[in-house]
């Protein structure tokens, strides 16, 4: 495998948002857990070595099997681009892959650089993974489409799924649009999405006294002051969550007046679904039809994806797990029958009054494919409920230094027990911020692992 960590893809996020690609590409090290030996990883961002070692410690692959290439990514361009472009890699790829028939390339995003690169290597692309089916160029179109919020809502309304009520429009109608919805909302609140956005990028809760709204300071109609609340999600994650899931942006007020009125630019606002949990499941559309990976909730703070519990049942109700399912099969027939094949996954909301409504498609891996991938490898077969996170050290650690203060308390995850945390993303820039992922046997025991967890890492 060439596994390409492509965070920087339009398929997700406009490119010329630079800094924003650029903190989501700092998860980028996670992607080690996919490989295994012979594999190449082209990662935006070094890897600790520690963290390298521990990876492949954990795994089982010994960690000189495995060559990590660190292409940094440029303003504005697609990171397949950027690998095309470094002198001598692609020569030095494409010997590899000759040199190992079977070779294929395992990108994030499924976007036409992507292509372009596996093409330039003589290598099929392999969203499914290892063992999956090359995907042809057909796929782009669709691929594309679902990751938009207007694309996602028209399949959703062809597919039968539940969406909040809401509109599309161009930048140039985003503020009468936004009046609109909000006159009609029952709950007198809207949020508002850029068309192609990932982790929350973008996204704005509004009400009548909104800047957005009633920069005339009429408000809407008389409406009451319904400010912008930032309670729950519209369920981006896993993955919008988007690609692979990140933190709030800062994307505030004044980037909606200098770019949400572009001739350009495209958005979606819908209706605020008040909700008691927002949720996800993952699939796969492979040749003999779609399949379900997994499910869970999804932690937001203001829109934006900060973790996630799987499974899924025994949180909510049943139905609203079969619910779930039927949808993400119905999309993924969707995207088979236009020639797509690999991950996708479907974001919800559960209405307070108990009601399920789609909320967008992520058609890539997202932030808790590679987690999955991590648990399933680690689990060997047996059956863990497991969660993602960021838990926050007193002062800054090294990665060494916080996986010693894990293991002298044993919270550090142990095969022989089967339980236990997992640092699965390096050391953060801050050395403060750390993402974790726990698995346990239990529901119990997960929750007794990730409460002793915090202390660990304060002095």
């Amino acid at each position: 495998m060439i596994v390409l960590a492509n965070f920087a893809s339009a398929l997700a996020v406009d490119l010329r948002e630079h800094a924003v690609v650029a903190r989501w590409a700092e998860q980028a090290p996670r992607k080690i857990w996919l490989t295994r030996p012979g594999d190449v990883l082209l990662t935006p961002v070094p890897l600790s070595e520690p963290f390298a070692r521990y990876a492949c410690a954990l795994t089982g692959v010994p960690r000189d099997s495995v060559r990590i290439v660190t292409v940094r990514d440029r303003p504005g361009v697609a990171m397949a681009e950027s690998v095309a472009d470094t002198p001598g890699l692609t020569d030095e790829l494409r010997a590899l892959a000759a040199a190992r028939p079977g070779t294929r390339l395992l990108p994030i995003a499924l976007d036409a650089s992507t292509f372009a690169l596996a093409a330039a290597l003589g290598v099929p692309v392999s969203p499914c993974g290892r063992g999956g089916p090359a995907v042809g160029a057909e796929a782009l179109a669709v691929t594309e489409l679902c990751n938009t919020k207007a694309g996602f809502r028209a399949v959703a309304e062809r597919t039968g799924m539940r969406v909040p009520y809401g509109r599309t429009c161009s930048g140039p109608d985003l503020r009468e649009t936004v009046r609109a919805v909000l006159r009609a909302a029952v709950s007198g609140r809207g949020v508002v999405k850029p068309d192609r956005s990932a982790g929350g990028h973008g996204l704005r809760f509004v009400g009548a006294e909104d800047p957005l709204v009633a920069a005339d300071g009429l408000g809407v109609d008389g409406r009451g002051v319904v400010g912008p609340d930032g309670l729950g999600s519209d369920g981006l994650g896993v993955d919008g969550r988007g690609v692979d899931g990140f933190g709030p942006d800062g994307f505030g007020p004044d980037a909606f007046a200098s770019e949400g009125f572009g001739s350009d630019s495209r958005w979606t606002v819908e209706e605020y679904v008040p909700h008691t949990v927002s949720i996800s499941a993952q699939f796969v559309a492979a040749a003999g039809g779609p399949r379900p990976l997994f499910d869970g909730v999804m932690r937001t703070e203001d829109g934006s994806f900060t973790g996630y519990r799987a499974p899924l049942r025994g949180i909510v109700h049943p139905t609203v797990c079969d619910e779930l399912r039927d949808w993400g099969m119905a999309l993924g027939r969707h995207l088979i029958a236009h020639g797509y094949r690999g991950p996708y996954d479907i974001d919800a909301l559960v209405a307070t009054d108990g009601t399920l409504y789609a909320t967008e498609s992520n058609v890539r891996r997202t932030a808790t494919t590679t987690p999955y991938d991590l648990v399933v490898r680690l689990a060997r077969g047996t059956p863990v409920t497991w969660t993602t996170g960021t838990v926050r050290a007193s002062g800054p650690y090294s990665f060494s230094a916080a996986l010693d203060r894990l293991r002298d308390r044993a919270l550090d995850y142990d095969p022989e027990r089967g339980d236990g945390v997992v640092l699965y993303a390096d050391a953060p820039a801050d050395g403060v911020s750390w993402r974790y992922a726990i698995l346990a046997r239990s529901a119990r025991r997960l929750d007794e692992l990730a409460a002793s967890l915090p202390s660990a890492l304060q002095d």
